[in-house]
């Protein structure tokens, strides 16, 4: 969201091609960080779940949710854009869209599938209203589009962090028999920090987000410096 400012200030200049440059660098982090975190989220839903509610029940209800991570930033952003481009009308229609689109959900598949019904509506509508904000952000012409290669380098820095979350909860699946809180909190802050960094890692290695486009990012500039600091 620290890019709006600069986006609408490009817009105003007259410099399109500078904001759609900010736009897809908005879109870009929001769809990376939506991922990493539905990803680790589907993958750690039952240690999670122990953690914060004592035991497992329920966990296919928040692991569907979990996928709402991805929608939920993708409406901000694409909101954020939109507004930073002039357009307001749009998140306001796609937002009654997509909430038509779970009101409807709701009662068709609460009465058969509860509370797991209403998780689907949630993530069915979130997916509509992102769905009719990036269409018209393509028809408009307010972003760049996704190449091919940045998102094989962003699904496969994804499926490396996945592998090594797999690999931990396959180790670590006999600790939750016991549902003991402590144990999954534990195991879950270590897998979500071992998670983490892979991830990272992987994204500055295979150059998903550029040094250019991190320095842009807030608090990037601080962590280089205090990482220069200490190599000294």
């Amino acid at each position: 969201m620290v890019l709006v400012p600069l986006l609408q200030e490009e817009r105003m200049k007259g410099k399109l091609a500078s904001s759609r440059y900010y736009a897809s660098l908005m879109m870009k982090v929001s769809f990376l960080l939506g991922m990493a975190a539905a990803a680790g989220m589907v993958i750690l839903t039952e240690p999670i779940n122990i953690m914060l509610f004592t035991n497992d029940s329920g966990t296919g209800v928040l692991r569907t949710l979990s996928t709402a991570l991805v929608m939920s930033g993708t409406v901000m952003i694409s909101a954020a854009v939109l507004q930073g481009n002039g357009s307001f009308r749009v998140p306001a229609v796609s937002l009654a869209a997509g909430f038509a689109v779970k009101l409807i959900c709701n009662i068709v598949l609460i009465p058969v599938l509860d509370t797991h019904g209403a998780a689907i509506g949630t993530v069915a509508g979130l997916s509509v209203t992102a769905a009719v904000n990036i269409y018209w952000i393509y028809r408009k012409d307010m972003m760049e589009a996704f190449t091919i290669v940045w998102l094989g380098k962003a699904l496969a820095a994804l499926a490396g962090m996945s592998i090594l979350l797999l690999v931990m909860m396959t180790a670590g699946e006999d600790l939750m028999h016991d549902e003991n809180r402590l144990v999954a909190a534990g195991f879950t802050l270590m897998t979500c920090a071992a998670g983490g960094i892979l991830f990272l890692y992987l994204t500055a290695v295979l150059q998903v987000i550029t040094k250019e486009e991190q320095n842009m990012l807030p608090g990037v500039k601080k962590l280089q410096s205090l990482r220069k600091r200490r190599n000294k």
